[in-house]
């Protein structure tokens, strides 16, 4: 395999079935519980194996943006958010008719919050068919950048400059692949004269990237035209909506892979949109709803269904691609505890897939869309079930040290295990299955017990704190749990 930062996920291996004790986050005996399945895992903490990427970066916000959304900065920090990506400003970041002056307010309000900014160069959601020339958009763009490097904050420069939105997906891009490529390779190169510190990629390409041979196609043909135009590419951007976690570690292998095989080495790889793929039933009142939105907030048309950009509508058997749609109306996979488990296994797929940067679509939902739009947070303000698993993720990411793990870490239960600064272990797991499943771990030599737990679970409106008396349990159905782990003899405050 090609590449550096996969960490060995492939090693994983398969689910091992083993017998192991059972207790629950408050250390009750588990035969009081729901009795796991047929498909128990055990894992083994290994050695150091780096550090562990954030991962925690989005889409939108932190201000209010559409009616009724909330200010979000103080959830973002609390999260662990470093970056926000500025797609979705309608009219603050348009090159067509560009708004300095809404773009000023949107980057005032994101620096402010101590944010960084990722600035993505384009259109807005439906203005594919009114996009100039090459010439005139590289000026647009240029420009734009210009702009937002000599703004009045000079403490908070732009780092990452990506080139475009989806230019696969006809509300975006209507020229056709050779125009994109060539404005591509234009932009990039006057960027790197003008702005040679900031950092430079794309092509942020849907699902349809990874997921159809047309998409494949696309990728090498972008790469190697670029390099061989002699066009500077930082990092490889795309994007992915799944509810199947390992979905996103072979991906990033994919996209890894082609820019070797292209000549640019093991580039770094950003994912600007993901999240589970959702769409609401034909005739369903959320389907109804769905129609009330403006594509210019980052819905209507397009966010109507995930799907018309991406699946595997070319490679997949009919029995299984019929399953995987029929699956996308199920409303849980965002108000529901699987859409945290989900988000969960996700996130630690990206990692175990060497993945640099990931932004989460999106902050805020926008009234009038309904619960089940893509944000993070309901437009008051309130956390969704996303929202509670970043609270754990954060958590995670709050043990930096990463430790290998050992055994069947891939599924049904994810696993990730990290370490802190005091040595205090953390080990995170996510069940992204509708049934118990049974665990087992060795804790750390000289760990102090009982071992404290963070879970989320059935509704998924809240984390649950406890104990355990050791580093073995029963995951419930889409249970996302975190055990930390403190060395005996010391102050775990």
């Amino acid at each position: 395999m090609a590449g550096s930062k996969l960490g060995g996920w492939r090693a994983a291996g398969v689910a091992a079935l083993v017998g192991c004790a059972t207790v629950d986050p408050a250390g009750t005996a588990a035969s009081s519980l729901p009795q796991p399945a047929l498909v128990d895992q055990t894992f083994a903490l290994g050695a150091p194996s780096g550090s562990i990427a954030p991962l925690l970066d989005i889409n939108m916000g932190p201000a209010p943006h559409g009616k009724g959304t909330g200010d979000l900065a103080a959830l973002y920090v609390e999260r662990g958010v470093a970056r926000i990506r500025t797609h979705d400003f309608k009219g603050a970041f348009d090159l067509s008719a560009p708004d300095y002056s809404a773009t000023d307010r949107v980057l005032t309000r994101i620096n402010s919050g101590g944010f960084g900014t990722y600035l993505r160069l384009g259109d807005s959601f439906g203005a594919g068919a009114t996009q100039a020339g090459k010439d005139e958009l590289v000026r647009s763009m240029v420009a734009m950048l210009d702009h937002v490097q000599g703004g009045s904050d000079k403490a908070h420069p732009v780092q990452f400059v990506e080139v475009w939105n989806e230019p696969d997906n006809r509300e975006f891009w209507t020229q056709g692949d050779d125009a994109y490529i060539a404005l591509y390779i234009a932009v990039a190169k006057e960027i790197r004269t003008r702005h040679p510190a900031v950092k430079i990629g794309g092509p942020a390409l849907t699902p349809a990237g990874v997921l159809t041979q047309r998409g494949r196609t696309l990728v090498s043909r972008f790469l190697t035209e670029v390099k061989a135009a002699g066009a500077p590419l930082d990092f490889l951007s795309w994007h992915l909506y799944s509810n199947h976690p390992e979905e996103f570690a072979s991906a990033a292998e994919f996209y890894r892979e082609a820019s070797v095989k292209a000549g640019f080495g093991d580039l770094d790889q950003h994912i600007t949109e993901w999240n589970t793929a959702f769409r609401a039933a034909k005739g369903s009142a959320e389907d109804a709803r769905k129609k009330t939105g403006k594509a210019g907030d980052g819905g209507g048309k397009r966010r109507a269904g995930d799907n018309k950009r991406g699946g595997l509508e070319g490679d997949r058997d009919p029995a299984e691609q019929a399953e995987r749609q029929a699956e996308k109306t199920d409303p849980q996979l965002r108000i529901g505890a699987r859409a945290s488990a989900l988000t969960t296994a996700s996130w630690i797929a990206l990692q175990l897939g060497g993945v640099d940067q990931a932004y989460f679509y999106r902050g805020p939902d926008p009234a009038p869309y309904p619960s089940t739009f893509y944000g993070m947070f309901y437009n008051d303000g309130r956390p969704k079930p996303a929202g509670y698993a970043a609270l754990l993720w954060k958590r995670m990411v709050d043990h930096p040290d990463r430790l290998d793990v050992t055994g069947s870490a891939r599924g049904p239960i994810w696993a990730l295990a990290g370490r802190s600064a005091s040595g205090e272990t953390a080990v995170l797991l996510a069940n992204e299955s509708n049934r118990a499943v049974s665990w087992g771990l060795q804790c750390p030599a000289g760990a102090a017990l009982p071992v404290r737990t963070e879970s989320i679970r059935d509704a998924a409106t809240a984390v649950e704190a406890g104990t355990q008396p050791d580093c073995s349990g029963t995951l419930q159905a889409y249970e996302v749990r975190l055990l930390t782990v403190g060395r005996g003899g010391t102050d775990q405050g």
